[in-house]
């Protein structure tokens, strides 16, 4: 081979780079329930004078 010309070869892929877009599309919609479900137990501690919590 000559050493004037190099020899190109296609970038490798990364087989340890995160695609984040498939992780968040799946991870939103629990999240976001799990927010509903939070909010709604916050409520119900809020209005339950008998809890002891404190609020």
């Amino acid at each position: 081979m000559d050493r004037d010309t190099a020899e190109k070869k296609e970038p490798l892929d990364s087989e340890f780079a995160a695609d984040l877009a498939d992780e968040f599309d799946e991870d939103a919609p629990r999240m976001r329930r799990m927010n509903d479900v939070m909010q709604g137990v916050a409520r119900q501690a809020s209005l339950d004078p008998g809890d002891d919590l404190g609020l």
